[in-house]
């Protein structure tokens, strides 16, 4: 608690203490002697309101605190879905996902004749010049920062799928902290129902994706286009999840991973 909070306590005890004594203790005497005989110990009855004034106090604060995760989770998720939303309408106008110059259905997986992993050719760049109304790339919230990037996922049989990184560092090489993996949990529920980083459409990036050179997210030359960040998701294998096969595995979020991988647009 605040140091505030036990000064207003004892205030109202004081308070509480002071109205019980004039109400049944009237003064006998102007005396200095006489009011030292007068004055008592705090009654049941006031111990009593006090406590309910600071039961009251603190199921307020953690109401808040509930309210502010709350508030932050579907900001989070609101995002995320933003992005999601805003590939879709690029497929919608221009017949392909945005960062698939090749229109061969996957984002960021070709180098020619266009490469569609750098500037001005990756999803992020596309959306951002195309689209109105784009999410802001990273989202900051509650103090923490979210970075968004698309490209696509190699399964281990050799397929594709598109997919969307999102990590709390630029580079993804930052581990999750405590309260990272309480938005991701969150964002995973809002997807597949249930929080787990092993199975569903959302999934864990495991700690071996950053000691994996070439594997992950590679920030393109150009840092930022239209006030967002631009990243590429580079050769994203099965090995870099917790689990890429297509049931998955019941693994919990925790600190020790480095984000999650949407696999927004085809199942595992």
């Amino acid at each position: 608690m605040p140091p505030f909070f036990y000064t207003y306590i004892v205030k109202a005890l004081m308070a509480i203490h002071g109205v019980n004594m004039a109400l049944t203790h009237p003064p006998r005497s102007f005396g200095i002697t006489a009011r030292l005989k007068d004055h008592k110990g705090f009654s049941l009855i006031e111990l009593a309101i006090v406590l309910v004034i600071i039961g009251i106090i603190v199921i307020a604060i953690l109401k808040g605190n509930d309210l502010l995760f709350n508030s932050r989770t579907k900001q989070f998720v609101s995002t995320a879905n933003a992005w999601k939303i805003s590939a879709y309408a690029y497929m919608d106008r221009r017949n392909r996902f945005p960062g698939d110059s090749s229109r061969n259905g996957y984002i960021g997986d070709e180098t020619t004749p266009v490469d569609e992993q750098t500037s001005p050719n990756t999803a992020t760049d596309e959306i951002a010049t195309k689209l109105s109304d784009v999410p802001v790339n990273p989202v900051l919230i509650g103090g923490q920062s979210w970075w968004f990037y698309f490209g696509y996922l190699t399964l281990a049989g050799g397929s594709k799928i598109n997919a969307m990184v999102i990590c709390p560092s630029a580079d993804c090489t930052v581990g999750l902290s405590p309260n990272n993996v309480e938005m991701l949990s969150a964002l995973d529920s809002s997807i597949d129902g249930i929080p787990d980083a092993g199975m569903g459409l959302l999934r864990g990036l495991s700690s071996g994706v950053a000691a994996t050179v070439g594997h992950g997210v590679t920030v393109v030359a150009t840092p930022s286009v239209a006030g967002r960040a631009n990243g590429v998701v580079n050769l994203l294998v099965a090995a870099d999840l917790e689990d890429a096969t297509s049931l998955g595995t019941e693994i919990p979020w925790a600190v020790g991973q480095y984000g999650a991988v949407w696999a927004f647009d085809n199942k595992f």
